[in-house]
């Protein structure tokens, strides 16, 4: 499995949100320090607004949301790569 610090466009991971199952998304671009991930299968890195988009930390998975004060160490979801 790959870390998060691996992770490239068109990869698939799972959002953990509190205690609801797994949601798997997709990698729609990455930065050196953020991954930005849609919905399976809507999400396509050629057209990102094909899906609500949300962007995580690449270094701890935590999810970011500046208007809601998420980032690493204060948040409500994370991701983890998926079991390929």
């Amino acid at each position: 499995m790959k870390k998060l610090n691996a992770l490239e466009i068109g990869d698939r991971v799972n959002r953990f949100l509190l205690n609801l199952p797994p949601m798997p998304l997709f990698v729609v671009k990455v930065t050196e320090d953020r991954v930005f991930c849609g919905i399976w299968p809507l999400a396509k890195p050629e057209d990102p607004q094909a899906s609500p988009v949300w962007e995580f930390c690449r270094a701890t998975g935590h999810e970011i949301d500046d208007d809601l004060g998420f980032g690493p160490g204060r948040t409500i979801s994370h991701i983890e790569p998926a079991a390929t």
